[in-house]
């Protein structure tokens, strides 16, 4: 039919994505109301393809275009129809820095698509894809985080697209308004040794969240990050969910949160919010010893903390929290514990960090020492001058 644009998913590898395209900047020609052909193929089945092959079928990116490539795409960053194409390989410039928005149409609205372009200005008197007979005008409600749609991480990592920084005492309205399984994610600079609180709240009826914490998203990549914690409900009977960590490292740390049963809606709404939680204090710690030595046991003490919680003790080495084991809190909300310090820990300082089921954090330091060559010799030393003195008293000197 010559009033449709098709867009074919085709189950072979042979493309990303390929489409016909008319070079016409007239403002009011009709060469891109017919019919036109988008390809994708399996290996690019994902939204921001789609829509740049529809695009093209719909008259961009055209060669008089500010920001034009000369082959059919732009060069300013972050937008869908940009990169550096054939035959010119132009350079790329980035106009639009929130790489969150790459699948945006037109960065800064003046090459091929604006909604209320200005008097005067390039899309006034040249072909706007916005006039196309093939969009209509939205109506209904809207998503609450629509601006951030599609926020999934693994495109970001497929597009090479920076992610949008979270603030650390931030939070953020949210809404799983995509997709059936539509994941959000978030991403923040965390400091070694600084406690944080990632969580959401004011779920909407029926909602019900999954949190996951991964480490090393810019350092590592999508697929060489590590699971810090994952958290369904935060109690029972409460489907909203919390993660408490000590950061292992100074790096980024990306936040997942989904439905649990997978749903979508822009009714389907809840609060994200990340904070530094240092101050939950790690004067509510103590440790029966500030130093030990490997495979040597010490006694951990929390304060304050809801009777009968359960406390959840962690040795935090640089890279990685290995469970030490488990204690629960009096009645007058004091919990105690004994705890083993792992055998193969080296020299050096450590953080021990307890986490009660009342959502309450607490850190303390423990120094591991062990007995060097060093400190063996020089212990030998004083019990040989010792023998020698007790010698020298027998002599009668």
């Amino acid at each position: 039919r010559m009033d449709r644009k098709y867009l074919m998913l085709v189950d072979d590898t042979v493309y990303c994505g390929i489409a016909s395209f008319v070079r016409n900047d007239d403002p009011a020609t009709t060469r891109h109301d017919f019919t036109g052909y988008a390809r994708v193929d399996r290996s690019c089945w994902d939204a921001g393809t789609m829509a740049h092959e529809l695009a093209h079928t719909l008259g961009a990116v055209q060669a008089s275009a500010p920001h034009t490539s000369q082959g059919g795409h732009c060069i300013d960053e972050w937008d869908v129809m940009c990169y550096s194409d054939q035959p010119h390989f132009p350079a790329m410039q980035t106009l639009c820095a929130d790489g969150a928005q790459e699948f945006r149409f037109d960065c800064n609205n003046d090459d091929y698509f604006a909604a209320n372009p200005a008097p005067g200005s390039y899309l006034a008197n040249h072909w706007n894809m916005a006039k196309s007979i093939y969009f209509t005008p939205g109506a209904g409600p809207g998503c609450v985080d629509a601006a951030l749609e599609p926020d999934d991480a693994y495109w970001y990592d497929f597009w090479g697209a920076p992610m949008r920084r979270f603030a650390v005492g931030a939070s953020e309205a949210r809404a799983f308004c995509a997709k059936p399984g539509d994941t959000d994610w978030i991403l923040f600079k965390g400091q070694k040794g600084t406690a944080y609180q990632v969580e959401t709240r004011d779920l909407a009826p029926g909602v019900d969240t999954q949190l996951v914490v991964y480490r090393g998203f810019e350092e590592q990549g999508w697929g060489g990050m590590t699971q810090i914690a994952a958290n369904d409900d935060r109690a029972a009977g409460d489907p909203s969910s919390r993660v408490a960590f000590t950061a292992p490292a100074t790096a980024t740390y990306l936040v997942g949160v989904s439905e649990a049963a997978s749903r979508a809606g822009y009714d389907l709404t809840y609060t994200l919010l990340v904070s530094d939680a240092a101050s939950a204090g790690g004067e509510r710690l103590s440790l029966s010893r500030n130093q030990a030595k490997p495979n040597q046991r010490f006694t951990a003490t929390m304060n304050d903390v809801d009777p009968s919680s359960t406390i959840t003790v962690w040795w935090q080495p640089d890279e990685r929290q290995d469970p030490l084991g488990t204690m629960t809190a009096s009645a007058t909300g004091v919990a105690s514990g004994d705890f083993t310090v792992p055998p193969d820990t080296r020299p050096g300082r450590y953080q021990v960090e307890a986490v009660a089921s009342d959502n309450s954090v607490a850190r303390a330091s423990l120094k591991v020492v062990d007995k060097s060559k060093k400190a063996k010799k020089a212990k030998k030393g004083k019990k040989a001058k010792k023998r020698h003195k007790t010698k020298a008293r027998r002599r009668g000197k």
